[in-house]
């Protein structure tokens, strides 16, 4: 037998009970949805904290940069353990050492203007070297650095008489072009330019050697003191073989 005799309840109180559970129920309704934040409700506040914006946000695109280092007294040799820093546009600054090969790589550039900062090992008596390369978004700008023994290079005369031959051309996935820096008629042997190669289309050595590495449009540059070249490029993929086509 049960020690706790029920509490009787006449029906008027289990009315006025039931009425009461169901304004409460209709108050917690209400709450939620009136909570600050909540989309569509008039809220300013994330539910996230900001962390997952709405509409999607923005891809960030990259592109790379690569290039060999070699010192003017000696272009034809890699020059290892030369220290290349790359300043982006928002103050960060990535760096790079060159291998044996004289190589390095910048890899995901966030696209925009970079100033590069190449400085050899002391013990080359090589000088420092610094430019701006433009990185364009899912494309490789590949760069053939050439540092001077003496400070700087002087060109004595007015900006716009260096020039590259040829200044435009067309060429096959593969094939190698010789570019040459024209100063005035003509250039002295002895000043080798900082090259460029933008576009995505292939990579070029000390020497104005380009390569044709992938179908496209693209720019060579060459950098002289103050001054700079331009020749337009254009790589045209290679044909493959026909049937029944004989070798």
């Amino acid at each position: 037998m049960s020690l706790i005799a029920p509490v009787s309840q006449s029906p008027s109180t289990g009315r006025a009970r039931g009425a009461r559970r169901a304004l409460a129920a209709v108050l917690l309704l209400g709450a939620a949805v009136l909570v600050p934040g909540v989309p569509g409700c008039g809220g300013s506040a994330s539910l996230t904290g900001g962390s997952i914006p709405s509409g999607g946000a923005g891809v960030t695109r990259t592109g790379d940069i690569t290039g060999t280092v070699v010192s003017a007294a000696a272009p034809d040799t890699p020059l290892e353990a030369a220290e290349v820093r790359a300043v982006l546009a928002d103050g960060s600054v990535r760096t790079a050492t060159t291998d044996s090969l004289g190589a390095f790589a910048f890899l995901g550039m966030v696209a925009g203007d970079v100033h590069l900062e190449v400085l050899p090992p002391p013990q080359t008596g090589a000088h420092r070297r610094d430019f701006v390369v433009r990185v364009a978004p899912d494309e490789e700008t590949a760069i053939a650095v050439v540092l001077e023994s003496e400070a700087g290079q002087s060109l004595p005369s007015p900006p716009g008489t260096l020039t590259l031959a040829p200044q435009a051309i067309t060429v096959l996935e593969g094939e190698f072009v010789d570019f040459r820096v024209i100063f005035r008629q003509t250039m002295p042997p002895e000043l080798l330019p900082l090259w460029i190669v933008e576009g995505n289309v292939g990579t070029i050595s000390p020497h104005g050697r380009f390569h044709a590495r992938r179908a496209g449009r693209g720019r060579v540059v060459a950098l002289l003191a103050d001054q700079r070249a331009v020749a337009e490029v254009t790589v045209t993929a290679a044909r493959s073989p026909g049937p029944g086509s004989h070798s």
